[in-house]
This record gives structure tokens, C-alpha cells and sequence, in this order.
């Protein structure tokens, strides 16, 4: 990893649905697209290369920066992330959940997306959401148990990232509108935003806009406010993680009153200048040379805005899935989402058909051997209580198949423990295969969840 040279020296080693419109554009492959793959990235667009290039670079310097600025931490995203770049903002808004952003992030457990244009009318930063977006991811497989304002709070203040001449960058900007409005509102008591939760009004409620503001002030402050206060921080998240009541973690990792760090923070907030970290790489980022541009044919191009579709829960991705099949009738990777659309309809045997052709066109489609096994197992519906043997065998021979073909896909595991679950074979195989994945994924609530469910069972015919 390269070497990071600070003007500002922070330790952060102890930190531990969208609309649905129908989605048709009538002009949205009518141009050139190509892909480029790069270390942790598939893009694909419309764009030109220079810019999908340029997008990439961006997105591979935020994983270097993040990873550099907490040494310790080994981040792991074994979900493959797609990256859809639109030429302009008339392709995009089609695909857009909302008309006036410029870029999104779109998490799922089979494969994330990015999308966004390189075409800006707004002042909006399509990287500030996405930023945001995949520091939730990070932290997700990352972090056990961190609470929102902390998950919140990291996301905005890494929102922030400027690079420039690829090789400098910026972190910590304030962001504006918090400040204004934590300027012109009451603050959260600390006790509280401590306690916030999905549930809570401060998190889905009209007081959202202060908890987002006070999290990412809060944040700002503990890493490169004058209080420095990271390792503490460190030391609140430990205990909190260990069941010690909120009071006495916050006496014993801060050594001072809620009163008092209010205090603080009130004033922090009120400054006219806030510190800003300031950094730059020993040596330029660059994409790696191997990252080649590769024409993409018209009905992959299909697939792939079907797919997005597919994944960002809309209505419309039967239109793109059926032209590419069209054009192409062989296309797996077209067949395979097809298929996750029958299942999400309903439509099971529909669903088969599809995946059943999408093994055939590509045996080695780990997605397509993933799915099936997906659909034949009814594991989303939760109702599962046993399968016919002859189901459970073809279920785990599907699996086997994708691990085989991706043995770093955590989603092929977890579905081959839940089958171990509901049959109870195999259950002390699982529990390892849960337990090797945890190790790697250490913030993965359900996996913990999973688990757990494991040993249960394991007493039970004990």
C-alpha cells in the first residue's frame, strides 16, 4: 500500500425503496458502450472512455485513501460492484429513483451498482452520495454493532473527499448545510443521539435533518477537531459494544460529562473555520494498465440497464431483459436476471426455465448456479420448514457449483448453511463456513444472526 503523508496527523486506526416508475428509455443504447474492469470495479456506460476511465480512478482512490487512513482495518467487499456511467443526464434520468440527482449507490446482496452521469447540471457532486453510499457498505462488512450516529456521521464526513491531480486530496470540508441548519436548530442531546435507532423519528422523522447534521458535526469533531478525541472514540464504540450502559462507557472513554462534550460541541459548530485533513500519496494513483476498454455488444448493454432495474427494485426491467434476449437468445447473464424478475413475481416455474437457460448458455455463470439454487430453495420467503431430499441435493449441487466458481462469494455459504439449517445435515460444516465468513465480514449482522440459528440447532439433536 502506498504511503500517505499527512499535513495533519490523525490516528483512525481504533475506529472500529426506491420509486416504482416504470423504467423505459428509448434511446439508452443507441450509443457505443464499453467496459473497463479495474481492481474492485466493472464499469460500464455510455460514456466516453476518458471519462469512464476517469470515473474509476476516482472510485479506486476513495478505497485507497479510506483503507489507507485506517491501517489496521483489512476491508472486504466480495460483492461485485457494477458501475453504470450515462453519457448525459437525459440517458440517465430513466434510471434515475429520484429526478434531480446526479448519482446514486444501490447495495444488494448479489451485486451492488453505481450509476451515475457525467453530464452535472446541477451543483450536486454525484460522488459526495456515492462516497457516502459505499462508506455504509465498508462499514456493513467491516464494523460489529456500530450505532447509526456513527454510521451516519463517517458516511457524511467521508461524503467530503476531494482528489486532485490524482494524487492529493482533501477530507473534512465542512458541509454547509449542516452547519446552517445546526446553527439556526436545537441539538439532539447527546444521551439521545446516542440512542437513535431505524425506529426512532430523529432517523425517519422531520427531525432527520438535525440527526445527520449532529452526526457528521459530532464525527468532525472527535477526528480532527481540536479535541482529537479518536482514541476515546475508539475506546466508547468498544465498550458500548460490550453491553457496558451508555452513562458509564461515555465517563470512562471521555472522562467528562455529556454536558460538557454538548458544550464542545455547540461552540465547534459556531466556528468560522474548521480544521481540514490534508493529504497526498507517495507516489500518483493510476489505474492499473490491465484495465482495458472492451466494446460492449448492444444486448449486453440491455442486460446490464435490465439488471439495474432488477436490482433497484423499479418496474421495466422485462423490456431490457427481453431485447437483449432478442438479440442475443444465448445471453446468460440476460436469462439469469430474467429469471430473478419471474421470482419476484411469483412465477416459479417461469423462474426455472429462465436460469435453466442461463446454466445452459454459460456453465461457468456463478450468478446463474447462485439463483437457481436461490429460487429452489424459497429461502426469501422465511416459511421454510423442510425440503424433499432430491430438492436439497439439487440445491447443493448448484452451490457447490458457484463456490467452485467464486470461492470468495459469501451469498453461496449462507445459502448453504440455511439449507443445513432447515434439513439439519451438514450443520457443523456450516457453522465453520459461517464462522470463516464472519472472520472476513466481521459487521455482518444476519451472518451473526445465522449463526447463532446453527447452534441451536446443533443442541437440538444434540
Amino acid at each position: 500500500m502506498k504511503r500517505l503523508i499527512t499535513q495533519v496527523v490523525v490516528s483512525l486506526c481504533l475506529l472500529l425503496a426506491l420509486s416504482q416508475h416504470s423504467v423505459i428509455a428509448k434511446d439508452s443504447t443507441k450509443d457505443s458502450w464499453i467496459s473497463v474492469r479495474t481492481k474492485n470495479f466493472l464499469l460500464v456506460g455510455n460514456a466516453s472512455e476518458k471519462d469512464i476511465r476517469k470515473v474509476a480512478l476516482k472510485l479506486e482512490q476513495f478505497r485507497e485513501v479510506f483503507e489507507v487512513l485506517f491501517p489496521k482495518m483489512q476491508f472486504n467487499t466480495p460483492v461485485p460492484t457494477t458501475v453504470v456511467v450515462f453519457k448525459s443526464d437525459d440517458s440517465y434520468t430513466p434510471f434515475k429513483p429520484s429526478p434531480n440527482i446526479a448519482g446514486y449507490f444501490q447495495p444488494g446482496p448479489d451485486v451492488n451498482y453505481i450509476t451515475l452521469t457525467t453530464e452535472v447540471r446541477s451543483r450536486q457532486d454525484p460522488f459526495s452520495i456515492i462516497f457516502h453510499e459505499y462508506t455504509h457498505l465498508l462499514i456493513k462488512n467491516t464494523f460489529r454493532d456500530v450505532p447509526d450516529w456513527f454510521n451516519e456521521g463517517l458516511a457524511e464526513y467521508y461524503s467530503t473527499l476531494k482528489i486532485s491531480a490524482d494524487e492529493k486530496f482533501t477530507l473534512g470540508i465542512p458541509i454547509s448545510h449542516h452547519v446552517f441548519l445546526l446553527r439556526e436548530s436545537n441539538m439532539i442531546p447527546l444521551r439521545t443521539l446516542f440512542e437513535v435507532d431505524h425506529k426512532s423519528p430523529y432517523y425517519n422523522g422531520e427531525k432527520q435533518g438535525v440527526f445527520y447534521a449532529q452526526s457528521w458535526a459530532l464525527m468532525h469533531y472527535l477526528i480532527i477537531g481540536q479535541a482529537g478525541k479518536v482514541e476515546q472514540l475508539g475506546k466508547f464504540l468498544e465498550l458500548l459494544g460490550s453491553q457496558t450502559p451508555l452513562d458509564q462507557a461515555f465517563q470512562q472513554a471521555f472522562g467528562i460529562t455529556f454536558e460538557v462534550m454538548e458544550k464542545d460541541l455547540r461552540e465547534y459548530v459556531k466556528k468560522k473555520r474548521y480544521n481540514v485533513l490534508y493529504g497526498e500519496f507517495e507516489e500518483k494513483l493510476e489505474l492499473d494498465t490491465g484495465a482495458a476498454a472492451t466494446p460492449l455488444p448492444e444486448a449486453q448493454a440491455q442486460a446490464y440497464l435490465g439488471d439495474l432495474i432488477l436490482h433497484s427494485h423499479a418496474q421495466g426491467a422485462h423490456w431490457y431483459l427481453e431485447k437483449a434476449l432478442r438479440l442475443d437468445p444465448n445471453l446468460a447473464m440476460a436469462h439469469a436476471s430474467l429469471g430473478m424478475v419471474y421470482f419476484r413475481e411469483g412465477n416459479l416455474d417461469k423462474a426455472q426455465a429462465s436460469l435453466e437457460r442461463a446454466i445452459a448458455a454459460d456453465s461457468r455463470n456463478f450468478l446463474a448456479h447462485y439463483y437457481y439454487a436461490l429460487v429452489l430453495s424459497g429461502a426469501e420467503t422465511g416459511n421454510v420448514t423442510s425440503y424433499p431430499a432430491d430438492v436439497a441435493t439439487r440445491i447443493r449441487e448448484h452451490l457447490q457449483k458457484a463456490i467452485a466458481l467464486r470461492p470468495d462469494y459469501p451469498e453461496s455459504y449462507k445459502l448453504m448453511a440455511f439449507v443445513s439449517l432447515v434439513t439439519g445435515e451438514h450443520v457443523d460444516e456450516a457453522i465453520e463456513s459461517i464462522k470463516r465468513l464472519l472472520n472476513v465480514l466481521p459487521g455482518r449482522q444476519d451472518l451473526m444472526n445465522l449463526l447463532a440459528q446453527l447452534y441451536i440447532r446443533k443442541q437440538g439433536h444434540g
